[in-house]
C-alpha cells in the first residue's frame, strides 16, 4: 500500500478497480466432497440399473442383496461427510472465522 500514497486520485481509482476485477483463484473441492459425489453418483446409477434390470427380469432378488449393501455404503459416507463437516465448523466457530453476527446471536 506504500505505493499508492504517491499517486494521483485518478490513478488511485484505477488501480483498485484493476485489483477489484482481478480473478480470483477456483478453490478446489474437498476430498471428502468428492468422495461423497461420487458415492451419490454410484448410488443413482445403481438403482437405475437395479430398477430396469428388475422390469426386464421381472425377479425382485436383487433388490435386497444389491440394494441394501450399496445403501449401507451411502449411509456410512454421509455419516463421515456430516462429522467431517461438524468437526471443521466446530473449529471455525472455536477461531472465530467468517462468522455472522446473527448466527453469534443465536449462540
Amino acid at each position: 500500500m506504500e505505493e499508492l500514497k504517491n499517486i494521483s486520485e485518478e490513478q488511485l481509482l484505477k488501480e483498485l478497480e484493476r485489483r477489484k476485477n482481478k480473478p480470483k483463484p477456483k478453490k478446489k473441492a474437498e476430498f471428502s466432497k468428492k468422495i461423497f459425489f461420487g458415492i451419490s453418483i454410484g448410488m443413482v446409477t445403481l438403482i437405475l440399473f437395479t430398477m430396469f434390470m428388475v422390469y426386464k427380469t421381472q425377479n425382485l432378488n436383487p433388490l435386497s442383496y444389491i440394494l441394501t449393501g450399496a445403501f449401507g455404503a451411502f449411509t456410512t459416507a454421509i455419516g463421515f461427510y456430516y462429522h467431517k463437516a461438524r468437526k471443521e465448523n466446530e473449529i471455525k466457530i472455536s477461531r472465530g472465522v467468517n462468522l455472522d453476527n446473527d448466527y453469534i446471536d443465536m449462540m
